[in-house]
């Protein structure tokens, strides 16, 4: 086992108090990683519960040696220091951990925590934990003394004399600074709001702060005509540390202020954002953009910038030829529509959908119609059914962005699945982007749609899949396109892009040759099942079973399930996907073997499909046993054992093997109360997301009839009650 497995196990078996197994665990980490600060406390923590205090304190010192910033270990140590009646040295520790860790409050931790209960009323250790609560209170009393000389004062000694987290800026009631900012920052001076700005605007922990856009009206109004530039520089020095697209209230706030400036600067400070971040910033800069494009006069060349360089970062060069005013035209589009108007107090829970399809922006109306056409209310997809021209019209309007078509194409049209509408959209597969001929590709496929203009997209697609320059992200999308029409060169083109394409080109080229039912690639694809990557392995053993006929005699063969089985232990994720797909008697007994032993997350929805598809009664004791590993079954997840149980359920009868019905009692009888407690509650908690259609009647009848047996069978057993239900019935409400 790796160190955080290790760490990880100690952990667990920490929460059930079974210090035995926690320092077995910890020590075995220590010993592959003797250096590593987590390591040494993960151990001090399991010496001290299991009573070599002497030797726990050692080793949580050492873990703050090797990191003398992590507060964890020092609230630890104090927390030793406690129990132990060493005043001095638990004062030391508990101020360092408050100290280095201003997001976790350790002081009322240590207020509620027991090991200091004997210092709740020694004045020191009072003065540390109320040290904070004393500084609030003492500066919501300035804030509200109407004294703004001193209130100015008092400001420029934050993050100084006075630290920052001792200010309550959450806007909780009159005596808050957010209040004073609102109702009379006039009256601070200018250098103590200027302080504020900085300390608030550059200060990662503060976020949520509800009266900077009161702060910033007064800045404008106390700096009249230097507040603009003030206000740009302010936000390129805060955005130049922030990740584009995870923007908090703070930075929309300061957005908000720099709509309100002159349109050319507006349009500047989008320029500098979408050159300084690039393609990531267009959602944090969409309204800017938008304002820009609306107000900007004709021609300006801040309009011919932005529009080149939004549409580089939408489109690359796709409509590189096509003028100015329609490429314009398709980025405004492509930009935050206007707000929609529409009663909220009508009562209607659907009212701004219903207005904003009826709306003319493109991108409210098929933005509403996705949201509508998933409901279950027929009333609510008619309303998008009536509104199918429309839509059509939006998915074949060249000058609209490719993304808004593809969303029309494939969230409306294609899961409305009308036949008609799906026609009327093939004059679009002339359009020359590939995303949106993949997206009409794949409806007209699942609707059994043909169209001659899929002729024109063909050969669009493998004129660039021909081209030398080719890179492999371009190849992917081409192939992701050209898999879904039906046409002798698509199949050639597939082949070709094993050869030449990377791992995920050649995955998403088996995936086409199972759509393509292609016969003659067979060779070709069981090379790839016996000699290709691991993502490859699975897609061509899905590839073969798509196919079928004669292509299933390579899911039969003995060898290529060996070479599979070989590398599903090496590579679980994809192998473990093309295991499923083996006709073979052995599968069920290896995935289960797999499932013992595998570690790694994402392969387990994959063993549970399979496992769930060819199970049978005479398995449930094994993985019941499975199941009650706590450090296993919290990474499978109770949903994967729902969806395993529920689908023996629905195949059999009721249970009429007593020797299993037996040995799961034994198994239960036998196993750790906290393990099981702790199993019915992953499956509880987690089961009720399992992926399992709704049954028939026969099938919920074999359900009903499982439950109930092994429900009668387990009564006697503590801290199983329920589970019958929940394994085979689901019923976890």
């Amino acid at each position: 086992m790796t160190v955080n497995e290790l760490l990880e196990r100690a952990l667990h078996s920490s929460y059930r108090q079974q210090w035995d197994k926690a320092l077995e665990y910890a020590q075995r980490a220590v010993e592959k990683e003797p250096d590593n600060f987590l390591t040494c406390k993960r151990l001090g923590l399991a010496l001290w519960y299991s009573d070599r205090k002497e030797e726990a304190i050692a080793m949580m010192k050492k873990s703050v040696d090797l990191n003398p910033e992590f507060a964890s270990a020092y609230y630890n140590l104090a927390c030793f220091y406690a129990n132990e009646r060493r005043k001095a040295e638990m004062l030391l520790n508990l101020q360092k951990a408050i100290d280095l860790d201003e997001f976790t409050d350790y002081r009322e931790m240590a207020e509620e925590d027991e090991d200091f209960e004997g210092f709740l009323d020694d004045d020191d250790f009072l003065e540390i934990i109320e040290a904070e609560r004393k500084e609030s209170n003492k500066l919501a009393e300035i804030f509200a003394s109407g004294d703004y000389g001193m209130i100015s004062q008092t400001i420029l000694q934050l993050d100084q004399e006075i630290p920052v987290k001792a200010v309550d800026w959450e806007d909780y009631g009159d005596e808050s600074i957010s209040e004073l900012i609102k109702n009379n920052g006039t009256k601070l001076s200018e250098e103590a709001l200027l302080y504020l700005f900085r300390i608030v605007s550059f200060n990662e922990s503060i976020d949520y702060f509800e009266g900077f856009s009161a702060l910033l009206e007064t800045l404008k109004a106390k700096k009249d005509g230097a507040f603009d530039d003030f206000l740009i520089q302010a936000w390129k020095g805060r955005y130049e540390y922030t990740d584009p697209g995870h923007l908090g209230s703070i930075d929309y706030q300061m957005l908000d202020s720099i709509k309100q400036l002159p349109v050319e600067k507006v349009a500047e400070i989008a320029l500098w954002g979408l050159r300084s971040h690039g393609q990531d910033a267009l959602r944090d800069y969409e309204n800017l953009n938008a304002i820009a494009l609306e107000k900007l006069p004709e021609p300006h060349p801040l309009r011919t910038e932005l529009v080149e360089l939004v549409d580089n970062y939408l489109h690359g060069d796709i409509y590189q030829g096509e003028t100015f005013d329609v490429r314009q035209r398709r980025i405004r589009i492509a930009l935050a529509p206007p707000p929609v108007e529409y009663d909220s107090t009508s009562g209607d829970s659907w009212a701004y959908e219903k207005a904003a399809l009826a709306h003319f922006h493109p991108a409210n109306v098929i933005n509403a119609a996705s949201r509508l056409v998933i409901q279950k209310d027929p009333a609510l997809v008619d309303l998008v059914r009536k509104d199918m021209q429309k839509i059509c019209d939006f998915a074949i309007d060249p000058g609209l962005p490719a993304e808004l078509r593809v969303s029309a194409v494939k969230d409306i049209i294609g899961r409305l699945g009308d036949k008609k509408a799906i026609a009327a959209v093939a004059p679009a597969l002339r359009d020359k982007s590939v995303k949106l001929l993949e997206a009409i590709g794949e409806v007209m496929h699942k609707a059994g749609v043909v169209s001659p203009e899929a002729k024109v997209a063909v050969d669009c697609l493998i004129k660039e899949a021909d081209r030398e320059e080719l890179d492999n992200y371009d190849l992917y999308d081409l192939i992701c396109a050209l898999r879904w029409f039906k046409d002798e060169r698509v199949v050639e083109a597939l082949l070709s892009a094993l050869n030449k394409g990377n791992e995920a080109v050649r995955r998403e080229a088996l995936r086409g040759l199972g759509i393509q039912k292609a016969v003659t690639a067979i060779p070709q694809i069981v090379m790839q099942l016996r000699e290709g990557s691991p993502q490859c392995v699975s897609a061509a053993a899905k590839c073969l079973h798509e196919i079928g006929g004669e292509a299933w005699q390579a899911l039969e063969d003995k060898s290529n399930y060996e070479k599979v089985l070989s590398a599903a232990k090496k590579h679980p994720r994809w192998s473990m996907e093309a295991l499923i797909y083996f006709r073979h008697e052995r599968v069920n007994d290896d995935l289960i073997k797999l499932l013992k032993k595998n570690k790694e997350f994402d392969a387990f929805p994959y063993l549970a499909k399979g496992i769930a598809a060819k199970a049978t009664e005479l398995n449930i004791p094994e993985l019941i046993q499975i199941g009650l590993d706590r450090y296993q079954a919290e990474n499978i997840g109770g949903r994967h054992f729902v969806e395993i149980f529920r689908s023996i359920a629905r195949r059999g009868q009721a249970p009429v093997h007593e020797s299993v019905l037996d040995e799961v009692k034994e198994i239960l009888s036998g196993s750790d109360k906290g393990d099981l407690r702790d199993f019915v509650a992953d499956l509880k908690y987690d089961g009720k997301y399992a992926n399992v259609s709704a049954p028939s009647e026969a099938e919920r009848e074999s359900e009903e009839k499982f439950a109930e047996v092994y429900a009668q069978a387990l009564k006697a057993i503590d801290e199983a009650q329920g589970l019958p239900e929940i394994l085979f019935l689901g019923d976890l409400k």
